[in-house]
């Protein structure tokens, strides 16, 4: 696997986390991080998570902070 395809499953796989996250209920990007740091034991980049979180709400799939 190359390193442009291991980027990429990572962050389908941290946006499968986030999104599971946001099912469970409302949360913030903090405690996304947090979250995810406890269930897969990685950090994952802040500059993941904020665009995901704004492309989400553009989309009108989930409301930040509400």
């Amino acid at each position: 696997m190359s390193n442009e395809n291991l980027d990429e499953f990572v962050s389908d796989f941290s946006r499968f986390y986030i999104l599971t996250f946001l099912y469970e209920g409302p949360c913030y990007g903090y405690s996304i991080l947090k979250k995810f740091k406890k269930v897969a034991r990685k950090e994952i980049s802040p500059s993941l998570v904020y665009p995901f979180l704004q492309q989400l709400e553009q989309k009108e799939t989930s409301k930040i902070g509400s």
